[in-house]
């Protein structure tokens, strides 16, 4: 039975992924390879669960100064913000938004939950 992913041309595929085939790659790869890296790229995003990733620590909570990056991701948090959100929002890349929600907001004593795909702040 063919779902509405078997049915994109390679290009197609291609855009779908992470980090796209350069034009020679795309031209050694099969569809059917290209069709099963898209699958998999899928469930791995997929894994990124409804959860706490940290709770509340009510004797660290302290609000930083207005105006610097940490408060622009605290703010955001609280909004509810995606992590490409986060990265517009602050110009970092992936991986420094990431630690920056272990590192900076968790010592600001606030807590983060992810709820379909979206980060939102805890604050009590």
């Amino acid at each position: 039975m063919n779902t509405p992913i078997d049915t994109l041309t390679k290009r197609d595929l291609n855009q779908k992924l992470a980090s796209p085939l350069t034009e020679a790659q795309l031209k050694k790869t099969s569809k059917e390879a290209l069709l099963a890296r898209v699958k998999r790229e899928a469930t791995l995003r997929s894994r990124g669960r409804d959860r706490v990733l940290f709770d509340v620590q009510p004797d660290k909570m302290a609000m930083p100064r207005e105006g610097t990056k940490r408060w622009k991701l605290i703010i955001a948090l609280r909004d509810g913000a995606d992590v490409e959100r986060l990265q517009d929002l602050l110009g970092w890349n992936r991986d420094t938004v990431t630690s920056a929600l272990y590192a900076d907001v968790k010592a600001c004593g606030f807590g983060v939950k992810r709820e379909g795909g979206v980060l939102r702040l805890i604050e009590a």
